[in-house]
């Protein structure tokens, strides 16, 4: 599977199960093969312009900056990754404000999807903002009596978190070892 594959598939997993990571972090990390490909190529040319025009040029500085550029966009990629990985105190926060976020909207179509993928009912337990919501006639258990589920989506919705996360953290890795 190629970097922009890879990538490709933890964005649609982000926008499909709506985690609360940002799709700036997943657009950059989307585009950092290719900001590789083209620094790569450009170091290539400065190097061979230098050994055709040996003593008229001074390539150190350039082959700097577009070292120095690619190397921070890496660690600005891994680093954002590892903030939707750890800690977990940190995660649990923003997954229980997505959450929120979607039951205040009455998202039914996000949260169901969450629920029907993890076969789970519920943020914190199978009763807490499950769909489907309660109303007259629908009791807070509805999720649980009607699909017979005994989990509650927290675990599996965080660990989702982590592993798309973790793609992006593996690529900036993977290209990094890769050019050195």
């Amino acid at each position: 599977m190629t970097f922009a594959n890879t990538i490709s598939y933890a964005f649609y997993q982000i926008r499909l199960l709506s985690l609360p990571i940002s799709q700036i972090v997943a657009i950059f990390a989307l585009i950092l093969p290719i900001v590789t490909g083209l620094s790569v190529k450009a170091v290539y040319n400065i190097l061979c312009f230098h050994v055709n025009n040996l003593g008229r040029t001074r390539p150190t500085l350039c082959l700097l900056l577009v070292l120095a550029f690619q190397f921070i966009y890496e660690t600005v990629i891994a680093t954002l990754a590892l903030t939707y990985m750890v800690p977990p105190s940190n995660l649990n926060c923003r997954l229980d404000e997505q959450w929120q976020r979607l039951y205040s909207n009455k998202d039914e179509t996000t949260i169901r999807r969450i629920q029907d993928r993890y076969d789970c009912c519920g943020f914190k337990s199978v009763l807490d903002r499950a769909w489907p919501f309660p109303a007259k006639g629908v009791s807070a258990g509805a999720c649980q009596t009607k699909f017979g589920r005994t989990q509650s989506c927290a675990g599996p919705w965080r660990q989702a978190e982590q592993i798309n996360a973790g793609l992006f953290l593996i690529v900036a890795a993977v290209i990094f070892v890769t050019k050195v």
